[in-house]
């Protein structure tokens, strides 16, 4: 806020009211019982029939995607029929993994191409290289 409202007697009020003005309509769905927007994004993620086959490359030490809730949602994917394939890496930062485990990282991406290729049918996969046909 410090670049928007230089001087902190202004800004720090502002901020303030900005935060409680934001979080009204949340409180105001929660307290109706209503699914909150997050609910309401996860469970159209978990329910989703457009994608059959899903896979994720994650990390014990991302700061944005938890571990935890991603291997939640792999595992209720994989209860409702969806073919899940993931790597969890250790210590990466989020996307990150490539540059910690290029091989690791390069292997896997190999695998899931080369699978669609055989499964799916339109794509021709040569390593390092996808080619969807049309």
């Amino acid at each position: 806020i410090n670049g928007l409202i230089p001087n902190p007697i202004i800004g720090i009020p502002a901020a303030m009211l900005f935060v409680l003005l934001s979080s009204i309509p949340a409180a105001i769905t929660i307290l109706r019982g209503e699914p909150t927007f997050g609910e309401m994004f996860w469970n159209d993620l978990l329910n989703d029939k457009n994608c059959s086959r899903q896979a994720f490359l994650y990390s014990d030490e991302d700061n944005v995607g938890d571990a935890t809730k991603i291997e939640e949602f792999i595992n209720e994917r994989k209860k409702r029929g969806t073919n899940v394939v993931a790597k969890r890496f250790k210590g990466s930062e989020h996307v990150q993994h490539f540059k910690m485990y290029e091989k690791d990282y390069s292997d896997f991406i190999d695998r899931v191409l080369i699978d669609l290729e055989e499964n799916v049918g339109n794509v021709t996969y040569i390593k390092g290289e996808a080619n969807i046909k049309e």
